[in-house]
């Protein structure tokens, strides 16, 4: 059975092939940009992102030289989306890291790409920030909150990714089936986010949040895959 995995980092993608899956691969840095292409050009099922996730906005000190590094590299490899981008209000400079986002969405917009966005206590500067900015391709990586801020993203337009977080005593555990069917993705965040005790999240571990995910909506593992790949597949469908 063929699953999308709609958030899989870099260093651990070496099994995404064995057990079937595609995946999108955000980048945390812009140092990491050449590697991915040259792993998409190897293999055609993975989408590739650009950008600078906000634990690592400190590798700046100016932004100006940051947008310039970011749209060379996306014109010279053109990637498929913007991200791993975002706000984390358990870091520091939150309003470096505004600025740093708002920088890369804007360029997600001058290129018309999907965005990949970090968000931890920070849903409503998200919320705010997306709206003013009018993106409407993306995925909010990670999702985890009630159903009243789950809809305020979906109705902007945005896919809430789900992954180890559904298998805990989670808001998304206890939400989930009240997002509609089209608006979600699932994700491992390999290696990150591990659920069932285990050190490190694997991509095959996709499969186990699915089934979770599946029950939730008392529907088939197969049709909730399919749906979820559907919904990954829609991010790239070009808009006139």
């Amino acid at each position: 059975m063929f699953i999308y995995d709609s958030h899989c980092h870099l260093e651990y993608i070496s099994n995404l092939k064995e057990h079937n899956i595609c995946a999108l691969i955000p980048a945390i840095t812009l140092k990491e940009t050449s590697e991915l292409n040259n792993i998409r050009n190897n293999y055609g099922a993975y989408k590739i992102g650009f950008g600078l996730h906000p634990w690592y906005i400190e590798s700046y000190s100016d932004i100006e030289i940051f947008k310039k590094d970011l749209i060379d590299a996306i014109n010279k490899y053109k990637p498929d989306f913007i991200g791993e981008i975002g706000l984390d209000y358990l870091k520091p400079n939150q309003d470096k890291q505004k600025e740093y986002f708002i920088c890369q969405l804007s360029i997600a917009r001058k290129f018309n790409l999907p965005v990949v966005v970090h968000c931890v206590h920070a849903y409503n500067d998200i919320i705010t920030i997306l709206k003013k900015y009018k993106i409407a391709k993306g995925i909010i990586h990670a999702f985890n909150a009630n159903s009243k801020i789950a809809k305020q993203l979906t109705d902007l337009g945005l896919i809430l990714g789900i992954g180890g977080l559904i298998a805990k005593n989670t808001q998304i555990n206890q939400y989930v089936n009240s997002i509609a069917l089209n608006k979600i993705a699932l994700e491992s965040d390999a290696p990150f986010m591990a659920a069932f005790n285990k050190k490190v999240s694997r991509v095959e571990d996709l499969f186990l949040y699915a089934q979770i995910v599946a029950n939730k909506y008392n529907i088939s593992l197969i049709d909730l895959i399919n749906q979820s790949n559907t919904n990954i597949n829609s991010l790239f469908i070009k808009r006139n």
